[in-house]
């Protein structure tokens, strides 16, 4: 099962005297989130904390408590997201990593590029890159992958990396407005936490591994009632 995480922040201009009527919105950040599992997320009750940033962001913003994504892939998904239609109608379809978003589709960065905004991006996974014509609309379009996965030869960048390059792109957009989208891959498998975040979660008696449900592990890559191979670490198999 897997999930995209949204978050959308506008910034505001200023509202009118009419109760939630937006006069103009300034800019806009989209995040998406490759595979996080909302039930994973303490902010929907997951018994151990596990995302304090999200929970203090959602606190200050509207919080959609259930939420479906067009697709589990992550192509499909992102390119509804872009153009604003169900899989079976945009040009990408229901593949993952097999067509390539068509020119002729009208993109959220090509709309806001069309009103004077600025646009850029950074994206962290492969299914997303320029060759599928995710940059359609970008003026700056990072999509450079300069780590590889555990386990696979696929490329990607990680967290550290998309969020320094992240605030850097964003600090040189200051005094404009834009439109500016940032794609992160860290919870995509085979997941590698950080050393020190592995170790609190096992030594905390709030989180109990043994509560979890666990799948077996399969002996391909397609994940059908079973964990991915790639996504096994020595020690599992």
């Amino acid at each position: 099962w897997l999930l995209t995480l949204i978050y959308l922040l506008f910034v505001v201009n200023s509202c009118s005297t009419e109760r939630n009527k937006i006069e103009k919105i300034e800019s806009v950040i989209l995040i998406t989130i490759d595979t996080l599992r909302a039930d994973h997320l303490s902010s929907h009750g997951y018994p151990f904390s596990t995302s304090p940033k999200l929970d203090s962001f959602f606190k200050r913003g509207v919080h959609f408590q259930s939420a479906l994504s067009t697709s589990s892939l992550t192509m499909p998904a992102h390119a509804s997201i872009m153009v604003g239609l169900y899989p079976s109608f945009h040009s990408v379809d229901i593949y993952n990593g097999e067509r390539k978003l068509a020119e002729s589709e009208k993109t959220l960065a090509e709309i806001f590029l069309e009103r004077g905004m600025k646009t850029a991006a950074i994206v962290s996974n492969p299914a997303l890159t320029t060759a599928f014509g995710f940059n359609q609309g970008f003026e700056v379009f990072d999509d450079e992958l300069p780590q590889q996965e555990l386990n696979r030869r696929s490329p990607e960048k990680r967290g550290d990396v998309a969020i320094d390059r992240a605030i850097r792109i964003l600090d040189g957009l200051q005094q404009q407005s834009y439109f500016f989208w940032l794609h992160l891959q860290d919870p995509h498998g085979p997941y590698t936490p950080p050393e020190l975040e592995s170790k609190r979660f096992l030594e905390n008696s709030a989180y109990n591994p043994r509560l979890e449900k666990h799948l077996p592990f399969s002996d391909n890559n397609l994940g059908f009632g079973s964990i991915p191979k790639y996504q096994a670490f020595k020690k599992d198999t």
